[in-house]
């Protein structure tokens, strides 16, 4: 067998890099038959390797041959003859000159793309096999739309985006209870829907225990006594007795069955509660109780929690369990409504008014009048008396001597409590000044106020003191500018901390007459200053609610009078009159002591503020509340000034300001007897 070359021409082939001299070889190779002798249609072929000792980079590797042109039918060569020009010099840099360039965390201020960028703000390339660690350092904002669509569907549960209420409403006038049994007591009736409603729909996942609806479901059946329990397992014994707080209710039917299969009642009246009455037992859930278990510490749950109770509201009255009480769950349905509004609206008015712009301009002029710590003004000697230092001590007796035993002290010992560190801790004592006893209302200490602490989501107390480098010096100037001559007009009269429900909205008059014409020399006229604050803010009229609580917070519980008052007021205790019942008539010439328990007082507040009152009629507001009323006019030997235009005297009017805020409450806030 002859081999032979089928051209005259030979393949070169060169490397960019250096490489060992190798030999030339001729390799013949002839194609065969795996099962036979060769095959005779194929031609034998031959490839001749030609390589010198060493190639340089971009030269040919064959100085003698001839450049091919593509004209003489040559296809390719390795390497390729790039020019390169002698102006472009790469530069080494030594590693100890080198500096790492990281990814920058900005974006570029003229980069409309805002694309990922190094330090220098070079772009950077993307690499070509992804790994899983692959994410865009910059914070772009297509990085930020996609971390806060994560959020979004953690928030509101996945499902493609949708929330877990709108992929609820897709299917839900299908849902109705199974094998729903007419002859079953009113009690195992709820049980069944109760069991159907929750295994009969898909759950949201991904969300915080504290905010998750089955979390909130989870209460909702512990409030309504059921416990569910997987079938075939024993319900465990509670260590601590759960607080019994409903009234005794019996069921009429009286035909209680053994239980259902995956809810047990674990106690029949709190059932039975909400089935005699659903409209108060959806009131104090919504209200009191979701307050005592802290579901309301977190702003989605103001919406989600409303929410569930209109699903599961709709899905009793949609399946008819209770056909003859349809009318009084239509009505806590209503409720269910007026909650997803008001609750969401106490948040929000809890941060609006803490403080209150125009109790913040007032507090500017008049100073704060509510309980709490406050600058007091010493005299020399006292501030003396400090400078020179005393040391107090306390003598701690042992045992006799020589009576002395194991474990008892060795020997009278002296505390210095001028020492430092030594901080006399009274045990169970409240601060009575502060006023925190109200802290954790809804709207101050929890619902939106600026101080609360504690809360889900929250940090609160120590956490909140070593990370104030994190937060924003408040503005402590006021937004609202009061007229200049008030504080020789008028001065703070009564000052009452208690709970007012809002009766009225008082939008700014549209036909108040245009203001006086100042006069030179005149002196400021009272009734000119209310004139002005009558044309810039709007009035709400606040009404008393006494006794609203049963005693859970006994701060605003009923009303007080604080030491800062000035003013009649009538003796306590404060008490609500019947409607039936006249006010008591004045003699002649006494003056009107302002009743806490049942006189109206009406307060200014900032216009946006006013708007977001609109659907707060009814809603309750605790603070501290300060009458504003006119000087006396002080007898003067002067000449009396010029006088102005005659006119007709207006009367004071009954004018009041919030200067501290202790709590929002909503219309329907109910506790149990």
């Amino acid at each position: 067998m002859t081999t032979t070359s089928p051209s005259n021409e030979d393949i070169v082939m060169a490397d960019v890099q250096p490489q060992p001299a190798v030999a030339a070889t001729t390799a013949s190779a002839q194609q065969t038959s795996p099962d036979g002798p060769p095959d005779s249609t194929h031609k034998p072929f031959s490839v001749q390797v030609t390589s010198s000792k060493q190639v340089k980079p971009n030269a040919n590797p064959n100085p003698n041959a001839k450049a091919k042109s593509s004209s003489d039918g040559h296809r390719l060569t390795f390497p390729r003859d790039f020019i390169i020009s002698a102006e472009v010099k790469a530069k080494l840099i030594p590693f100890k000159e080198f500096k790492e360039r990281g990814i920058c965390v900005e974006p570029r201020a003229d980069d409309p793309e805002e694309l990922e960028v190094d330090t220098l703000g070079v772009p950077t390339v993307a690499l070509p096999k992804v790994h899983d660690t692959d994410r865009c350092k910059t914070n772009t904002k297509r990085k930020r739309r996609r971390e806060e669509a994560a959020r979004d569907k953690e928030r509101l549960g996945g499902r493609g985006g949708l929330p877990w209420w709108e992929h609820w409403e897709v299917s839900e006038e299908g849902r109705r209870v199974k094998n729903l049994n007419s002859k079953e007591s009113r009690v195992q009736k709820l049980l069944a829907a109760a069991s159907d409603f929750k295994s009969g729909r898909p759950w949201p996942a991904g969300i915080g225990q504290q905010t998750d609806p089955a979390y909130i479901w989870s209460k909702f059946e512990s409030y309504l006594g059921i416990v569910s329990i997987p079938v075939g397992k024993k319900k465990k014994p509670k260590v601590f007795r759960e607080l019994d707080h409903d009234s005794d209710f019996s069921d009429e039917d009286g035909e209680d069955g053994d239980g259902d299969n995956n809810l047990v009642v674990g106690k029949d009246k709190k059932t039975v509660a909400f089935i005699k009455d659903p409209v108060e037992s959806t009131k104090i859930f919504l209200s009191s109780y979701a307050r005592a278990k802290g579901i309301i510490w977190s702003a989605i749950n103001l919406t989600q929690m409303p929410r569930l109770m209109q699903f599961f509201l709709q899905f009793l009255i949609r399946s008819r369990v209770f056909p003859e009480s349809e009318t009084g769950f239509r009505l806590a349905l209503d409720v269910a409504n007026q909650a997803f509004i008001e609750l969401p609206l106490a948040f929000d008015l809890g941060a609006d008014l803490s403080p209150e712009p125009f109790g913040k301009a007032c507090q500017a002029v008049w100073g704060r009048k509510a309980e709490g710590y406050r600058s007091v003004e010493h005299d020399a000697e006292f501030l003396a008396s400090l400078e020179e230092p005393s040391k107090i001590t306390e003598v701690v007796e042992g045992a006799p001597e020589g009576e002395q035993q194991d474990g008892a002290p060795e020997a009278p010992q002296l505390l210095d409590t001028t020492s430092e560190g030594w901080v006399p801790s009274p045990w169970g004592a409240t601060d009575e000044t502060s006023g925190n006893e109200a802290s954790g209302g809804w709207g101050s200490g929890g619902w939106g106020a600026p101080e609360s602490g504690g809360g889900w989501g929250e940090t609160g107390g120590e956490d909140g003191a070593l990370n104030s480098w994190m937060t924003v010096e408040e503005d402590s100037s006021p937004k609202v500018v009061l007229p200049d001559a008030i504080g020789q007009t008028h001065t703070t009269g009564i000052v009452e901390r208690s709970l007012r429900r809002i009766k009225n909205l008082l939008p700014i008059p549209a036909n108040l007459p245009p203001p006086a014409e100042p006069v030179d020399g005149a002196v400021p006229d009272a009734a000119d200053i209310e004139a002005t604050l009558e044309r810039a803010y709007p009035k709400v009229v606040l009404t008393p609610w006494l006794n609203w609580d049963g005693g859970e917070m006994p701060v605003y519980s009923s009303p007080t009078i604080l030491d800062t008052s000035n003013g009649p007021v009538v003796e306590p205790p404060f008490t609500a009159r019947d409607a039936s019942e006249e006010a008591p008539k004045l003699a002649p010439g006494e003056v009107k002591k302002h009743d806490p328990g049942n006189d109206d007082i009406t307060i200014f507040v900032e216009p946006s503020i006013f708007e977001k009152l609109q659907n707060a009629k009814g809603m309750a507001i605790a603070g501290t509340w300060v009458q504003i009323v006119r000087k006396p006019k002080e007898k003067s030997d002067e000449p009396p000034p010029a006088k102005k235009k005659k006119g007709k005297k207006k009367s004071a009017a009954n004018i009041w300001y919030l200067d501290d805020l202790g709590g929002i409450f909503p219309s329907f806030w109910t506790v149990q007897d």
